[in-house]
């Protein structure tokens, strides 16, 4: 009785051990398998503020596009109180 568990616990050591390593070596990345969908892109500005918008302000802070199509803002003042996010170069 004590050998045949003993042979059990190789049997799954030795699946356990088959199965990461067909997982582990496999050539092509699980999304491509899956067919998962390409995230979409964020809106880069914040809420009410339209797509066409190149820079933007809260009073505090200005926002603008960079050449990538990312957003680079300056930093916040120490005693600044935001207010509503606006347009100010369409």
């Amino acid at each position: 009785m004590g050998s045949a568990k003993v042979l059990v616990l190789k049997m799954r050591l030795f699946l356990t051990a088959f199965c990461a390593s067909l997982v582990l070596t496999s050539p092509v990345p699980a999304a491509e398998i899956l067919d998962f969908p390409k995230p979409k892109p964020a809106a880069v500005q914040p809420a009410g503020i339209p797509a066409s918008c190149k820079e933007w302000t809260d009073s505090c802070r200005v926002c603008s596009l960079t050449g990538k199509g990312a957003a680079a803002c300056s930093n916040i003042g120490i005693a600044c109180l935001p207010q509503k996010w606006r347009c100010i170069q369409p």
